[in-house]
């Protein structure tokens, strides 16, 4: 007797079996039904190998290359670097745009070679100012960092809309070389102004601190006078007899701090008092004092007497006592011809020469 399998009985069967019918595949896989990979995109090039380079540009910086590093720069003397330096290519921002794409090359001489150029004209674009930061946010060679911050010192940051993110640099770049570099660069930058006399008036970095000091000269912003004059009074008593040394001199040297100059004598002489007259550099101040046209005859009096002083304090220094005889010489002969016997050949020998002049 034939059985007879119901309807119902072969539904049963296919339930349980497991198999699913899937729908056909639509998308990326292995099989001949998949549709092809995405090709690579390969990231844009940069730096020497950017597509929008000047090609002339180019190949001069691939002689620049050739030479080595040579301290804090390429040899100065090679070929390739004095052809980078005195091409005409740069001259009105014409090669900012590749330069900039310089700033990113992973070569730190291809990068160097870049700053050389943008230290002398700082880019104008507000885009290429953007990229320098980023750059100098980067940058750890010693071969490039010093001539970035100046560089990027020099560039309008408050235009581009980055002097926040710049003046942080001054205080967090693991890079000593970008930070005095951008001191040095920004001292004219009414957009650094604040953060660099912040580091002249109270650093404990040293060297950025005497690198402050010294940067304002010829560079100090209109209107800012009187506040770079008194963070230099300031150093007079710094601890450090460069910085000292730095400090003394450029406030006797500089008209606009004339209001200072008898605070100034006051602190010559208490150094000189107690032996800290540590350099020549601080017996230079009473050079322009004397000179200067700003100080009054009474203080160019009181200049003289204190070079009298430091010239005859056989406990200072010999570089100091002898710069004092300079100044002494052309004013008073006589007593200048004392340190003829003086029992430091330095200061004799200085004594000799100067009154020969």
């Amino acid at each position: 007797m034939k059985k007879v399998v119901s309807i119902a009985a072969l539904a049963l069967v296919f339930s349980c079996s497991g198999k699913k019918t899937e729908p056909a595949a639509t998308g990326s896989g292995s099989g001949s039904g998949s549709a092809p990979a995405p090709a690579k995109v390969e990231p844009p090039a940069k730096g020497l190998a950017a597509k929008d380079n000047d090609p002339a540009i180019v190949a001069l910086a691939k002689e620049g290359i050739k030479c080595k590093a040579d301290g804090d720069r390429l040899e100065w003397n090679c070929d390739g670097f004095k052809a980078w330096r005195d091409s005409k290519l740069f001259e009105d921002n014409k090669g900012d745009a590749t330069l900039t794409n310089l700033l990113e090359d992973p070569d730190e001489k291809v990068r160097s070679l870049a700053v050389d150029r943008f230290q002398h004209l700082a880019p104008k674009d507000p885009a290429q100012v953007k990229r320098m930061l980023a750059a100098a946010q980067l940058e750890t060679s010693t071969i490039v960092a010093e001539w970035l911050g100046r560089s990027l010192g020099a560039a309008d940051v408050a235009k581009a809309g980055v002097a926040a993110d710049a003046n942080k640099l001054i205080a967090d770049s693991k890079s000593p070389e970008l930070r005095n570099g951008l001191i040095t660069g920004g001292a004219s930058n009414a957009a650094y102004f604040d953060t660099i006399l912040e580091v002249g008036n109270e650093s404990t970095d040293v060297k950025l601190r005497h690198a402050a000091v010294e940067a304002f000269y010829n560079n100090t912003p209109e209107g800012k006078e009187a506040d770079v004059c008194k963070m230099w009074l300031g150093n007079v008593d710094n601890a450090d007899a460069e910085t000292a040394g730095a400090a003394t001199s450029l406030e006797g040297r500089v008209g606009s701090c004339k209001d200072n100059y008898d605070a100034l004598l006051d602190k010559i002489d208490a150094r000189q008092k107690n032996g800290t007259i540590a350099n020549a550099e601080m017996v230079s101040s009473l050079h322009w004092l004397n000179d200067g046209s700003s100080a009054t005859d009474a203080q160019k009096k009181r200049a003289i007497d204190l070079g009298k002083a430091i010239a005859s304090n056989e406990k200072l220094p010999q570089d100091a006592r002898g710069g004092a005889v300079e100044l002494l010489a052309p004013i008073d002969a006589t007593y200048t011809a004392k340190f003829l016997k003086d029992k430091d050949d330095y200061v004799k020998g200085v004594a000799e020469r100067a009154l020969k002049k």
